[in-house]
């Protein structure tokens, strides 16, 4: 996966999100350093609405997921660790 700036993924995954039409609040936001992992553990479809950007460090990626919180996507603030490079988000569903 391509490293994307904090400005890119910022815009990248508003304008994602926006596209669904959907409140924000139906959206979940987190970071990993395994973002596919924990797309499978929070049981989202590939044919699910989602997205992920990886930066280039750990930092950046708390960052972006705090400014998609801040629009009001549901998740929790400082998660991940050292290796939690990557943001991913995806529209709350009922399997999910």
């Amino acid at each position: 996966m391509t490293v994307v700036s904090e400005f890119d993924a910022r815009i990248e995954m508003k304008a994602f999100i926006d596209r669904a039409r959907a409140p924000y609040s139906q959206w979940y936001v987190g970071i990993a350093a395994d973002p596919d992992e924990r797309l499978a553990e929070h049981g989202v479809r590939e044919d699910d609405w989602w997205i992920v950007r990886r930066l280039g460090s750990p930092d950046g990626a708390q960052r972006v997921e705090g400014f998609l919180l801040k629009l009001g996507c549901d998740g929790g603030a400082g998660g991940g660790d050292e290796a939690s490079t990557s943001v991913y988000a995806y529209w709350k569903r009922g399997h999910t």
